[in-house]
C-alpha cells in the first residue's frame, strides 16, 4: 500500500467509476498529517465493498462522500465475526484505533483462519466492530496522557492528576484513555480504587484496598494471587477477607518479622515493583480530594520508589474540594512536583467547536439551525455532563426528532430554549422526573448506599424481588443512563449481587438530598442491616460504612458499635489518625444515648 492509493480512481464491484474521496481516511480528508494507518483505512474500504456489495461511505456528491467518511459508520454486513472485526478495525475513524501495519492485519487474518475455521460457515449479520469516543475535545490532554504513559514504559513512575470541577469529564477522559490503551495493543496491569465522600478521611487505605481487590477480580489468575501473597502477605490477607486481627498473625507466620506500618509500606512497594517488571502497572484512583491520611502517606512512599518501577498512578480530584477539606495531599504535591514525580492535567469547559462536534457524533447528518450549538453551549456553559444530559433531554422529550433519516428540531429555535432548565441541578431533576415512580424509589434507595451500590442490598432495602431490581436497573442503565453496571460479586454469606454505580456523583447527591428526614433514616437503617447480614463475621471490612448508615438512621447505639469496630480496624492497620477520627464519631454517637449503664459501657469501649 502507498499513500497514493487513496487518490487513485478505483472501480466498484459493479464497474462504475468511484472518485477517490470514498477511500480517503478522515485525517486525510481534513488535511491532517497521515501515516501508514491512513493507508489501512483506505485498504479497509475495499474488502468492505467486496463483502457487502456496497460502498462503505456512499454519497451523491464528493462533498456528501467526504461528510460520510468524517461522520458516518459503515452499515453492518454479513460475514464471519472475525472478518467483520478486522474490516471494522481498519475503518475506525481515529487512526490510533486501527491496525498499525499490514503485518498486524495478516496476523489477525491468520488467527481467524487457524482458530475459527468454522466461522467460514457463518452468515449471521453482525455489526462492524468500531471504537466510539465518549468525549469531544481534550486532544491536548490525550496527548499528555500518552506522553506520560510512554515515560512510565521506559521505567520512570509518575503520579498524574486530572483535575477540574464536577461534571467536567475527568473520569470519562481517563476511562477513554484506558480503553485506547487496549486498542493500541497496550496491556498494562490495571487496578482501580475510589475514595468515599461519606467516609472522607476516615477509612484507612480505602482506595488502595479497593485497587488490590480489583486486581484479584479483574486478573483472576493464580500467578497474580501468588505474587501478592508472597510480596505483600499483609495486604493479601486483608483483600482476601481476613480480619485485621488474623491478618497480623497470618502475615507474621508467613513473613517472619512483626507487622508494622513501615512493613506494610515495604510490602506494597515490593508488590508494585514485582508487578511492573513485565508490564506497566496503572492504578486509577477517583476523587482523591476525599482520601485519608494513610493513603496519601502511602502514595508519597511509593513515589519515592518510582525509579525502580514502571508505575503510573492516575487520580482525579476537584481542586475546590481538596482545598476546603485541607486534604493532606496538598502538603506533598509541591515536593513531588519539584522531583518530577507529579504532573497535573487541568480540564476546562468545552468550547463551541466541541459542542458542534458532539452534535455531529450524536446526530449524524443533522439539520439543526446554524446557531443551535451556540444555544446549547451558552445554556450549559460548556459543562460536558450538563451538555450530554440536555441534549438527551431534548431527544427524549421530542425536542429533537428524526425525520426521513435526518435529525432536526421539532420546534423553532426561539421556542426551544424557553423551557430548558437553568442549571445542572435543574437538568438532573428533570431527568429524574422522566422515570417511573417505582424506579425513582429504587434510585433513591441506591443513593443511600452510596455512589456504588449492590442490587441485592437495594432489593432488601425496598423489599423488592432481587431479579426485578436487576431488570429495572438494566433499563435505568440503557434507557435513562443513570447508572452503569459493574461486575457480579459474591458476599461473604455466599449470596450473589450485581455491583452498580451512578454515572456521576451529582446524580447520587441530588437523589439523596431529595429524601425527607424520616424516609432517609428508615432507608439508611435497612441498607445498614442488609450489609451487616450479607457480610456476617467479615462485617469489619465495611464497619465504617455501616456506622455512617446507622448514624443517619439515628440508631446511635449501633453506630457507636460499628464506629468502634472501624476504629479498631484502622488502629491494627497503623492508621492512627483515622482510628482517632472514627473513635471520636463513635463517642459522639454514644453521647446521644440515654444516660444509663449501657451508655457508660459503650463510652468506655470507645
Amino acid at each position: 500500500l502507498t499513500s497514493e492509493f487513496a487518490t487513485d480512481a478505483t472501480q466498484t464491484m459493479e464497474g462504475a467509476v468511484m472518485g477517490p474521496a470514498a477511500y480517503m481516511s478522515p485525517e486525510q480528508a481534513e488535511g491532517q498529517p497521515v501515516d501508514e494507518r491512513s493507508d489501512i483505512f483506505s485498504f479497509g474500504a475495499v474488502p468492505y465493498e467486496m463483502l457487502s456489495g456496497e460502498r462503505a461511505f456512499p454519497g451523491n456528491s464528493k462533498a456528501a462522500v467526504l461528510s460520510a467518511v468524517l461522520r458516518d459508520d459503515p452499515k453492518p454486513f454479513q460475514a464471519p465475526a472475525g472478518l467483520q472485526y478486522i474490516v471494522g478495525k481498519c475503518l475506525a475513524k481515529h487512526a490510533h484505533d486501527r491496525f498499525a501495519s499490514m503485518s498486524e492485519i495478516r496476523a489477525a487474518l491468520e488467527q481467524v483462519s487457524d482458530h475459527h475455521p468454522e466461522a467460514q460457515l457463518s452468515t449471521a449479520p453482525l455489526p462492524v466492530v468500531k471504537a466510539r469516543r465518549m468525549t469531544v475535545g481534550r486532544e491536548v490532554q490525550r496527548g499528555q496522557l500518552w506522553r506520560v504513559y510512554g515515560r512510565v514504559k521506559e521505567g520512570r513512575g509518575l503520579i498524574v492528576a486530572v483535575t477540574g470541577e464536577a461534571g467536567i469529564g475527568k473520569t470519562s477522559l481517563l476511562e477513554e484513555f484506558l480503553a485506547d490503551l487496549g486498542n493500541r495493543g497496550e496491556h498494562p496491569i490495571l487496578a482501580r480504587g475510589r475514595c468515599s465522600e461519606r467516609l472522607a478521611g476516615a477509612e484507612a487505605y480505602l482506595p488502595i484496598l479497593e485497587a488490590l481487590e480489583s486486581l484479584l477480580h479483574t486478573h483472576p489468575v493464580p500467578s497474580l494471587a501468588a505474587v501478592m501473597k508472597s510480596a505483600a502477605p499483609t495486604w493479601y490477607n486483608l483483600v482476601a477477607g481476613n480480619s485485621p486481627e488474623t491478618t497480623s498473625t497470618a502475615a507474621q507466620r508467613e513473613a517472619g518479622p512483626a507487622v508494622s506500618q513501615e512493613r506494610m509500606k515495604r510490602e506494597l512497594g515490593a508488590l508494585c515493583q514485582e508487578l511492573s517488571r513485565k508490564q506497566p502497572l496503572v492504578v486509577f484512583i477517583e476523587d482523591l480530594h476525599w482520601a485519608d491520611i494513610s493513603t496519601v502517606d502511602m502514595l508519597n512512599y511509593l513515589a519515592g520508589r518510582f525509579a525502580q518501577m514502571r508505575m503510573l498512578v492516575l487520580e482525579t480530584h476537584r481542586p475546590s474540594d481538596m482545598a476546603l477539606a485541607g486534604n493532606p495531599f496538598r502538603a506533598i504535591r509541591s515536593d513531588l512536583q519539584s522531583r518530577g514525580l507529579f504532573e497535573e492535567i487541568m480540564l476546562d469547559f468545552l468550547d463551541l467547536p466541541d459542542v458542534e462536534r458532539y452534535l455531529l457524533l450524536q446526530f449524524p447528518g443533522h439539520q439543526f439551525p446554524a446557531d443551535f450549538a451556540a444555544v446549547i453551549h451558552a445554556k450549559t456553559e460548556g459543562s460536558p455532563l450538563f451538555m450530554a444530559d440536555l441534549v438527551r433531554y431534548l431527544r427524549d422529550t421530542g425536542g429533537i426528532v428524526e425525520e426521513s433519516g435526518r435529525w432536526a428540531l421539532a420546534r423553532s429555535l426561539p421556542e426551544g430554549p424557553r423551557g430548558l432548565p437553568e442549571s445542572v441541578r435543574g437538568m438532573i431533576q428533570r431527568k429524574i422526573e422522566q422515570v417511573e415512580e417505582r424506579d425513582r424509589k429504587l434510585l433513591v434507595a441506591a443513593s443511600v448506599q452510596g455512589h456504588e451500590f449492590d442490587s441485592a442490598v437495594v432489593a432488601e432495602a425496598i423489599e423488592m424481588d432481587a431479579a426485578d431490581v436487576e431488570e429495572r436497573l438494566e433499563a435505568l442503565e440503557q434507557v435513562y443512563v443513570f447508572v452503569k453496571r459493574g461486575e457480579e460479586r459474591e458476599f461473604p454469606d455466599r449470596s450473589l449481587t450485581l455491583n452498580y454505580q451512578f454515572v456521576h456523583v451529582l446524580y447520587q447527591n441530588l437523589l439523596y438530598a431529595s429524601l425527607q428526614p424520616t424516609r432517609r433514616a428508615a432507608l439508611s437503617g435497612r441498607v445498614a442491616r442488609a450489609l451487616v447480614a450479607r457480610h456476617g463475621d467479615q462485617v469489619a471490612a465495611v464497619a465504617a460504612r455501616v456506622a455512617v448508615l446507622f448514624e443517619a438512621a439515628r440508631d446511635f447505639s449501633a453506630a457507636a458499635k460499628f464506629f468502634h469496630l472501624a476504629a479498631r480496624r484502622s488502629a491494627l492497620l497503623f492508621a492512627f489518625g483515622e482510628a482517632f477520627s472514627l473513635a471520636e464519631r463513635g463517642l459522639s454517637a454514644v453521647s446521644a444515648l440515654p444516660d444509663d449503664l449501657e451508655r457508660k459501657r459503650q463510652e468506655l469501649s470507645c
